[in-house]
């Protein structure tokens, strides 16, 4: 907003058509991530893109889906426990 990175969104909605998005190229992979089931076992670009977006949101992943299916998901964290899976 003017030229500064802010980290909230404006709630003004006149101050928020000023906001201009700031993007970030990440590296693509092009490894098939069907089947994995375990983080480790992602391409490390990959893991990368996941590590970016919690720091990004300063959130921890709890989980991620490499597919449609129920069995296609990865439990990158256990909500329940402080150490990652």
């Amino acid at each position: 907003l003017n030229g500064k990175i802010i980290e909230q969104v404006p709630s003004n909605p006149d101050r928020l058509a000023e906001v201009e998005p700031v993007y970030e190229d990440l590296e693509g992979w092009n490894k098939d991530v069907e089947g994995v089931r375990e983080f480790r076992g992602l391409p490390k670009k990959a893991q990368h893109y996941l590590r970016r977006i919690e720091k990004l949101t300063q959130t921890k992943i709890m989980m991620i889906s490499t597919g449609s299916e129920r069995n296609e998901t990865i439990g990158v964290k256990d909500p329940f426990s402080k150490k990652s899976t």
